[in-house]
């Protein structure tokens, strides 16, 4: 079987990959470069602290695990541990998820500003007194290094790869997909297609006759040099979460833009 699939994103290198795995014959496309859209342009923050109910909780659990998982069959320096930080105004409702968490098996703990600063962030800038939330399993992946790792592992289990390779329609055959044609002309035998398009994926599925119903909305990741206080920027404000917390922190965002 011929598979296409449609984006070269974290979601489409991963399907690509463990396509070739099962023998399948996979040519893995994008309108770009692998993993330039979605995936360059989000924070990927691996945690469960905030997760309701209890099954959505476990299941994003599972999702880290399973992280560490490939980390151990692909190698690589994606992902990066160290924990998180977490302050809020509202301690009461800090202290109750911290208990939640703890009362699931999931770690995590209250820490004062001057233990974070002794122990995890020297130049962390916090009120003093101010509790801080500690997930020390948290963990953030450099999604974009993580797809061109899996994007190299199905090209060696024989995925053709096609960047700016952009799907401009379908052709169906008898009850099956037939073909797909590209913005260039090039027209593409397959007996099936995964759509991993991000944002693009309302209009592919419309050209397989399907609505997907999609919110597409901007996102913001900012990436710089650690200077002397990496944190202070954003952890003198309001609910704010930093990673990770080990000495050498390279990121750091404010929550109204983490989505997951």
């Amino acid at each position: 079987m011929r598979v296409a699939v449609i984006g070269a994103g974290i979601v489409g290198a991963s399907v690509a990959y463990r396509l070739c795995e099962g023998g399948a014959r996979v040519i893995l496309l994008d309108a770009a470069e692998p993993a330039s859209g979605t995936t360059s342009a989000s924070f990927a923050w691996a945690n469960a602290n905030r997760k309701l109910p209890k099954s959505y909780f476990e299941l994003n659990v599972a999702g880290m695990r399973e992280h560490h998982r490939l980390l151990r069959e692909l190698g690589g320096d994606w992902l990066h541990g160290g924990g998180n930080l977490m302050w809020e105004e509202d301690v009461e409702g800090l202290e109750r998820r911290v208990a939640r968490l703890r009362s699931w098996g999931y770690p995590a703990r209250v820490m004062s500003a001057s233990e974070v600063r002794e122990n995890l962030e020297p130049g962390v800038v916090l009120p003093d007194g101010a509790p801080v939330g500690f997930f020390p399993e948290e963990f953030w992946v450099d999604a974009p290094r993580l797809t061109d790792a899996l994007v190299e592992r199905a090209r060696r289990g024989g995925a053709e790869v096609r960047p700016n390779a952009a799907v401009r329609s379908v052709e169906a055959g008898e009850g099956r997909l037939a073909a797909l044609r590209l913005e260039s002309g090039e027209r593409l035998e397959a007996d099936a297609a995964v759509n991993a398009a991000g944002p693009a994926a309302a209009a592919v599925a419309a050209m397989f006759g399907r609505r997907l119903p999609l919110e597409v909305f901007p996102g913001l990741l900012v990436r710089w040099r650690r200077e002397a206080n990496p944190c202070g920027a954003c952890c003198t404000r309001r609910s704010s979460t930093c990673g990770p917390t080990a000495r050498g922190a390279s990121c750091c965002t404010t929550t109204p833009w983490t989505r997951g």
